[in-house]
């Protein structure tokens, strides 16, 4: 049952992509700046994370997380958020949509075979075969016939 609800939970999550990008290009057409309607949807986005988090919380105080040489990295994700957002907003009225959905789940679909294979951020250890090499090269064929 649980996974029945993972999977329904990333089917929303897929339709609501190509939403939240539609949604950002007219805040952007609004606001004039992709990086302000960016920063002003990522700080919504963060103030309800914010407010789940507390709401939810196991452990009273909170704890802050430490870096150390290993995993410095982990800051990262605001940064990474704030590319994938403007790209949301800039490049799907230059490119359509169905083209830039379609070159951004084939990237996320690669980065995650990458991801798998090495066994990063504590995933299991799936290595890269021809199958999932092919299923790649369809997915870049599937962008071609869609972009033609």
């Amino acid at each position: 049952m649980e996974t029945i609800f993972f999977i329904l939970l990333t089917v929303i999550a897929g339709v609501f992509f190509p939403l939240q990008s539609g949604f950002n290009a007219e805040l952007r057409r609004n606001v004039g700046s992709p990086y302000l309607s960016g920063g002003i949807s990522n700080l919504i986005g963060a103030a309800i994370m914010i407010f789940i988090g507390f709401l939810f919380r196991k452990q009273i105080p909170m704890l802050v997380p430490h870096t150390s040489a290993g995993n410095w990295w982990m800051w990262g994700g605001g940064v990474l958020s704030a590319v994938i957002v403007t790209t949301m907003i800039v490049a799907p009225v230059r490119i359509g949509y169905a083209t830039f959905i379609s070159i951004l789940l084939s990237g996320q679909i690669i980065m995650a075979m990458i991801i798998d294979h090495f066994g990063l951020f504590g995933s299991d250890v799936t290595p890269i075969s021809l199958r999932h090499i092919l299923g790649a090269l369809l997915l870049i064929a599937g962008i071609v016939l869609i972009k033609k």
